[in-house]
């Protein structure tokens, strides 16, 4: 009975530990390491229904985490947009982007925080409210 009282314990303390809604269940890589990479937008969808071809234009769009937590955004129409990012308590990403403002040079900088519903090596899943759910692949 004692063994089989430690092994629901163990179970239960695994299903606590699980960081993100869709897996996975676990990782021996941190999620800054998980993060780290290029990554590329293969679907967007909004209450279900994929939208991707109408919020890109039909144009590649890129994150880059670097090691040292800055990134660039690229839209991949010419237009690379810089910031930084860091992990928060909640293993979301938090992002601030340094966006260009006018022509004579101004910027503004927008953060927002990228809700992680699944990191593996090779998928991020980013879902913000109203339903819509951003899906990357590792490049």
């Amino acid at each position: 009975m004692r063994k089989l009282t430690l092994i629901i314990g163990l179970f239960m303390l695994l299903m606590a530990c699980h960081k993100y809604e869709n897996g996975p269940f676990i990782s021996f890589r941190s999620v800054k390491n998980r993060v780290i990479g290029n990554w590329k937008l293969v679907s967007y969808s909004s209450n279900g229904e994929e939208v991707i071809d109408s919020i890109t234009s039909g144009e590649e769009v890129f994150w880059k985490f670097n090691e040292n937590y800055t990134l660039e955004r690229d839209f991949n129409y010419g237009k690379i947009i810089t910031g930084e990012w860091e992990i928060d308590s909640d293993n979301n990403v938090i992002v601030t982007l340094k966006m260009p403002l006018t022509a004579q040079g101004a910027t503004y900088f927008e953060k927002d925080t990228l809700n992680l519903t699944r990191l593996t090596n090779q998928e991020m899943w980013i879902e913000h409210p109203g339903r819509i759910v951003e899906k990357y692949e590792a490049q």
